[in-house]
């Protein structure tokens, strides 16, 4: 069986691990928001002076 302390800084891991995997998530949708309304905006924008 593993100590307290092993559990403990395997409890860390678990959480260090979850806490990048939703920040990674979050930036990643972040990106895809940005990049959508990004094209949008260059298509009204490139129609404008047509």
């Amino acid at each position: 069986m593993p100590t307290d302390d092993e559990l403990n800084v395997l409890k860390k891991l678990l959480e260090v691990l979850k806490n990048v995997y939703y920040l990674t998530n979050t930036l990643a949708g972040e990106k895809e928001k940005t990049g959508s309304n990004i094209k949008v905006n260059d298509v009204s924008g490139d129609s404008g002076p047509l």
